[in-house]
């Protein structure tokens, strides 16, 4: 009885706190801000983060000047491009079943499962890249990459891992103290 009304209650409070994001560009909703002596309206100015200018609000485009990233465009791809690469090949090439297993088999053998499902989750097992999107880049961008995507691999298998031990962790505490309900 208890436990549902801390749920509830947690559940309301979670509610009324949320905070709600444009769908389109994923900035957060502002509420409007009126002036309190004459009531009216105040406009808050927004800039571009790459150039500093302002942005207009009613076409919400940039004034017309060329940004230093549209300048780079012709050298080759952007570093956040290489970067959504890595992470998307990452993503692709992950053994979630594998990670999840071993998490679930570290919960399964306790004193000995534990420790040696941790060693695995922080050891470095994500192989070379292979794309023909990372074979077409020169070495620099090889490096950032490769690096990338290294590091993504590794927090996905650790994610896998340590979720699934955390999970089996609360399983196993609810799950005794629901006996001890009983």
């Amino acid at each position: 009885m208890k436990l549902s009304k801390y749920l509830l209650i947690l559940l309301i409070y979670s509610i009324g706190f949320s905070q709600k994001y444009d769908p389109k560009t994923g900035e957060l909703i502002q509420e409007q801000k009126y002036d309190p002596v004459t009531g009216e309206l105040i406009k808050t100015s927004k800039y571009d983060p790459v150039t500093g200018d302002l942005i207009d609000e009613n076409t919400k485009k940039v004034p017309s000047k060329i940004s230093p990233i549209m300048n780079n465009v012709s050298k080759g791809p952007s570093y956040l491009s290489i970067i959504t690469a890595a992470k998307a090949q990452a993503k692709k090439k992950n053994q979630a079943p594998i990670n999840t297993g071993i998490g679930a088999l570290g919960c399964l053998f306790s004193w000995i499962g534990v420790p040696l499902a941790s060693l695995y989750a922080l050891s470095d097992t994500s192989g070379e890249p292979n794309s023909s999107y990372y074979n077409e880049l020169n070495s620099e961008n090889k490096n950032i990459y490769r690096s990338a995507y290294k590091t993504e691999m590794n927090r996905l298998k650790r994610t896998n891992v340590f979720g699934t031990m955390g999970f089996g962790i609360v399983f196993f505490i609810f799950m005794i103290f629901m006996w001890g309900a009983m």
